[in-house]
């Protein structure tokens, strides 16, 4: 007969073995075992990379589109943070590649003079026929556009996309610095520094 008060399971055998029942065609047969779920296969070090590189771009996706109050979505898959980390090192190692050899001797070179035994006129200097002084002022422009520019940029940054604005920054320096190279007199040089240092503002704002 088969107590149900003492093993409702019917398995007293297993469960309860001081329990004693007789077994009897009325009495239920023993509920089978569910079958165990399959392990879970080990993730590999490189399928663990590709999920994180995927959540990264997504979460990337996501700060974008919320940028600005929403007013502008960026779609860019290939905003990433190590990849925008290599492009602002990148771009910061240019600016100040561009700051050190204008100001170096060799580029800046020597006016010359009419006196015998002067060394010949060499670098900017001699190539535009300009004064240390007149020099000194190319430094100066520099400065002078990236203190505009820098307040310019960051006030812009409340309303814009601070991308988009880096992308403006870094074109106008980028087509600048072309100007400087292709200048035929001294004003025109002067004015390209000028842009040279505004359009780095967007990088340190």
């Amino acid at each position: 007969r088969f107590d149900s008060t003492c093993c409702p399971w019917g398995r007293c055998w297993r469960v309860r073995p001081w329990c004693t029942t007789s077994t009897s065609p009325t009495s239920p047969s023993p509920a089978p075992h569910p079958p165990r779920p399959p392990r879970p296969a080990a993730e590999s070090p490189t399928t663990r990379r590709g999920l994180q590189k995927s959540r990264a771009k997504t979460e990337i996706r996501d700060r974008a589109r919320m940028a600005s109050d929403g007013f502008v979505r960026v779609e860019a898959a290939w905003f990433t943070p190590s990849r925008l980390l290599l492009l602002f090192c990148l771009m910061s190692l240019l600016i100040y590649l561009d700051r050190g050899t204008m100001s170096s001797a060799a580029v800046s070179g020597n006016p010359g003079g009419d006196a015998p035994g002067s060394p010949p006129p060499s670098g900017l200097q001699g190539e535009f026929g300009i004064s240390y002084y007149q020099y000194g002022w190319l430094q100066a422009a520099f400065m002078i556009g990236l203190l505009c520019g820098s307040p310019v940029f960051s006030a812009l940054a409340k309303r814009a996309n601070p991308f988009r604005l880096i992308a403006v920054g870094l074109g106008t320096w980028t087509v600048a610095t072309m100007a400087c190279a292709t200048s035929p007199n001294y004003p025109s040089l002067f004015l390209a520094r000028t842009l040279v240092g505004g359009g780095g503002g967007a990088l340190c704002a």
